[in-house]
């Protein structure tokens, strides 16, 4: 079986791709639209990306294009950081380099602080961003941030980390870039100073 996004060979029992971050869903399992219900065959359904009206790539299961909500955005003031991360209270006087806006699932419109040195995202309550997610990993990636440089990095994860939907292992961030863990949790990355 090959993936349908970027056609990597996939083992029969995968669920998700591992160079695109596709998810393939078995034919018994929930189909991902009524239009695609109303097409299927015998194969295999695979949950793939779908085009917003302005033409931007997003998953199926969004109810919003991150992109749109973004560029949308782009001419409001700065939001409050009105949310404390768990493990990471928000302290007066303390400094936030950045910001981590979740634009999809339980973190959507959430707002996480990120200031020097090492933050760990993933479902491990141990971590400094505790995500709810089934295709995050225990430690799935970790945001190190010295100086006027904040470098993602790839926890060895089982479903990978995505920079602007291009999945890596290590990455210096730019402000506005798109991070996406696993499948599904989405988050844009937002430089203070």
């Amino acid at each position: 079986m090959n993936c349908p996004n970027c056609g990597t060979k996939l083992k029969p029992t995968a669920k998700i791709c591992k160079k695109c971050g596709t998810q393939i869903v078995a034919n018994q399992g929930a189909v991902a639209s009524t239009a695609q219900a109303a097409t299927q065959q015998a194969s295999p359904q695979v949950a793939t990306t779908v085009v917003c009206p302005n033409g931007h790539p997003m998953h199926l299961s969004w109810t919003e294009c991150p992109q749109c909500i973004a560029s949308a955005r782009k001419d409001l003031p700065p939001t409050r950081v009105s949310q404390s991360v768990r493990g990471r209270p928000t302290e007066a006087g303390s400094t936030s380099m950045a910001l981590l806006l979740g634009l999809s699932g339980a973190n959507q419109g959430k707002t996480f602080d990120l200031k020097s040195g090492e933050t760990v995202l993933g479902v491990d309550p141990q971590c400094d961003i505790v995500l709810n997610n089934q295709y995050v990993s225990k430690r799935h990636a970790s945001l190190n941030i010295e100086g006027a440089r904040c470098v993602l990095t790839d926890l060895s994860s089982r479903n990978g980390t995505f920079i602007n939907n291009t999945r890596i292992t290590q990455v210096e961030l730019r402000d506005d870039d798109k991070i996406r863990l696993g499948v599904d949790a989405l988050f844009q990355f937002k430089r203070l100073r």
